[in-house]
């Protein structure tokens, strides 16, 4: 029998969950994830004038239930700055998998933002260093805040060191950091921000690498993100190259 759809707007979405409560609906994906119970096609992607556009699909078994959704978002960074609109806009469509009875329509925008923190959260969770971190912050945007929060989750922060290309921005998004997590927060070049760093995350739509090997100390845990853009660059090529064959092994 149908049940009919729900319909959820971004309030409705940033109502139901806080940040910290993503970070274990998160685990239990990649969890089920590892036991071979989630699916997910190749990503489509296309880009446009001023952004991109990109179609992700994919679906997860939860013992009898089984559930497929799709999500497009458009990504266009400028949109805060030229139209007061968030940088990543769309909508998730989530059906039952069993029978395509249509589940849910939500916006994608709070949703987008709040798991992704909350996947590099759970990464730090198994895989950073052990004790007080040092955190270094490449970007000033809503993701570059999203992530610092939900590190804070996991991990005892002692400073955060902020960089970006606009020194204005970054240290506007520094001092604003600092009230909210109440720990010392500065900005500084990219090379004292990973250099002096343990644990360190890009959250830019940068095309060019701005982090080079000669920049990386031992033991530190680096998180590329994509701040919602597809084909965002960080890492220099030999430190990429050094992260993919950690990921082999």
């Amino acid at each position: 029998m149908e049940k009919g759809t729900l319909v959820l707007t971004r309030s409705d979405i940033q109502n139901a969950l806080s940040l910290a409560e993503y970070l274990p609906v998160i685990e239990e994906a990649h969890a089920l994830h590892a036991q071979g119970k989630v699916y997910a096609p190749d990503l489509l992607h296309a880009d446009v004038r001023n952004g991109e556009f990109h179609l992700k699909t994919g679906g997860i078994c939860y013992g009898d239930e089984e559930y497929y959704g799709v999500k497009i978002n458009g990504g266009f960074p400028g949109n805060m700055e030229n139209y007061g609109l968030p940088s990543i806009l769309g909508i998730i469509y989530i059906c039952d998998a069993r029978n395509g009875s249509p589940i849910a329509i939500m916006d994608s925008v709070t949703i987008s933002k709040w798991r992704t923190g909350a996947a590099t959260a759970v990464a730090a969770k198994y895989l950073a260093p052990e004790g007080r971190v040092q955190l270094g912050v490449f970007g000033y945007g809503t993701q570059a805040e999203i992530q610092a929060k939900a590190l804070s989750l996991v991990r005892p922060i002692e400073i955060i060191r902020v960089s970006g290309r606009n020194v204005r921005k970054a240290e506007s998004f520094s001092v604003r950091l600092q009230k909210e997590l109440g720990i010392p927060v500065i900005c500084c070049s990219g090379e004292e921000a990973a250099r002096c760093s343990n644990l360190i995350v890009t959250a830019t739509p940068a095309r060019k690498y701005y982090i080079r090997k000669r920049m990386d100390t031992a033991g530190m845990f680096h998180c590329r993100n994509r701040g919602g853009q597809s084909r965002q660059a960080g890492t220099g090529s030999a430190l990429g190259r050094f992260f993919r064959r950690c990921h082999r092994h």
